[in-house]
């Protein structure tokens, strides 16, 4: 190990250290999966000193979910799984909130839409570079037919991720993060038709609610490409925050909304005039470091309300969005760990997809990678919240703020997690107490 990476690992130590030594002094025991009893709920401490309380009821299945479908009636979700050892769809009954089946799949990623009928569901084959042809019937899929796009990795770098359906002429949009391109596939002869080059990775694909142009998220070029669906050319590239992941789009095609996940914002999109007219900041404190990772949006059933997932804050973060460019945070709701998903119900439910479940788990029985390896020990879940009122989405968000292990009376977010002052005075830093060197295999926190 060089002196270059020997100083950023110790770096990293010492922001785990302030870590656990930011967590309350109250907590008799920090075992990370240690659970107690609390004023608002029981929590489970995780490895990094955050608490998780997840608001609602919760439903297990597989690892990793990345996307979460549901359908017109609201009778079901179904959810895309993409977790280290074992890939598959998960299908919820809404009404007994079970899960009814599980489908393995032998790779899949974040891809998932209906047609128009949803009697079919088209999954992203991942790395396979396909498409999956389910069909959906009363609950049940079945693997009918695929769509071939190109060779598997390694053959071709395609890597298949958002996905739309455009009805009337049947075809289907396939975004793709290694070819930096968006397939137009015609669904009855399953070709792709055209090929169109982004110029940047493709995340998410959404079409608007006229069916004359398409909006795509592009990860490496902090931007959106609208599409003319009349002939399928790029038009315009709209300016984002960076990292933009999933996108939606109001019923009235006026406004687009685009979470960045590497800016802790929310970009609203002014489609009438092609510019960003808002930047709304998900995380727990304006001037937060960048790190909340908002990857997913969605907005209540009148559109006044807009939810996003912060996946590294364990939370939602919620804004009235009623009046275009003042919209306002309102606060926050607690989630499991790692939320990849947010989606609203008609019947003012929150469904809302964790990537990593309710908690840490330990493998002392750990040998091979089928044997409790870190990487598939976590199992994802499904969490049915009630839409709270004023009073609960209070306490909902001061939940929030008791399971970050920061406090700060001044609300200096940005100088807590500096171990190390900008401008140094030549004294010792408090906040760094003990210095451990781990000379260790290159591995993230977790896994070690």
């Amino acid at each position: 190990m060089n002196l270059s990476n020997r100083i950023i690992f110790v770096l990293f130590v010492l922001i785990i250290l302030v870590y656990f030594t930011g967590c309350t002094g109250n907590d008799k025991l920090k075992t990370p999966g240690y659970k107690t009893a609390g004023k608002y709920s029981e929590y489970t401490l995780l490895p990094n000193g955050w608490k998780l309380t997840p608001a609602g009821e919760q439903i297990r299945i597989d690892e990793l979910p990345l996307n979460l479908i549901v359908t017109k009636d609201e009778k079901y979700a179904i959810t895309s799984n993409s977790g280290y050892a074992e890939h598959s769809l998960s299908v919820i009954d809404l009404s007994s909130k079970k899960e009814m089946q599980r489908v393995i799949v032998n790779k899949t990623w974040r891809g998932l839409v209906f047609d128009s009928d949803e009697s079919k569901l088209f999954v992203s084959g991942g790395n396979n570079n396909l498409v999956y042809i389910y069909e959906f019937n009363r609950g049940h899929l079945s693997l009918r037919d695929s769509i071939i796009i190109g060779k598997p990795y390694p053959e071709e770098r395609i890597s298949i991720s958002g996905m739309d359906f455009l009805s009337g002429k049947n075809y289907l949009l396939v975004g793709a993060k290694e070819s930096n391109a968006l397939y137009i596939c015609d669904v009855d002869s399953k070709k792709v038709i055209k090929k169109i080059d982004l110029g940047s990775q493709c995340y998410d694909v959404k079409i608007n609610h006229k069916k004359d142009f398409a909006y795509a998220s592009l990860w490496g070029d902090s931007a959106i490409a609208e599409i003319d669906l009349s002939n399928f050319q790029i038009v315009n590239k709209i300016r984002t925050g960076n990292h933009p992941t999933e996108t939606l789009i109001t019923k009235n095609d006026k406004r687009l909304f685009v979470a960045n996940a590497n800016n802790n914002s929310v970009s609203v999109i002014n489609l009438k005039i092609k510019e960003k007219d808002e930047n709304l900041i998900s995380s727990l404190e304006p001037n937060a470091p960048y790190g909340s990772t908002p990857n997913s949006i969605c907005l209540n059933s009148d559109e006044s309300i807009l939810f996003i997932a912060n996946a590294n804050n364990n939370c939602l973060s919620l804004f009235d969005v009623s009046e275009s460019e003042h919209s306002k945070s309102i606060g926050f709701i607690p989630t499991g760990w790692y939320p990849t998903v947010v989606r609203y119900l008609n019947d003012d439910k929150i469904l809302v997809a964790n990537g990593k479940g309710l908690t840490s788990l330990p493998n002392p029985k750990f040998k091979n990678f089928k044997d409790q390896y870190i990487g598939s020990l976590f199992k994802g879940t499904i969490s049915i919240i009630n839409y709270p009122d004023n009073e609960k989405l209070k306490e909902y968000s001061q939940q929030v703020y008791k399971n970050t292990p920061y406090s700060s009376p001044k609300n200096d977010w940005a100088g807590l997690q500096n171990v190390i002052p900008s401008v140094h005075n030549g004294k010792r830093s408090k906040k760094i107490r003990h210095v451990f060197y781990v000379i260790k295999e290159n591995r993230t926190f977790d896994q070690v």
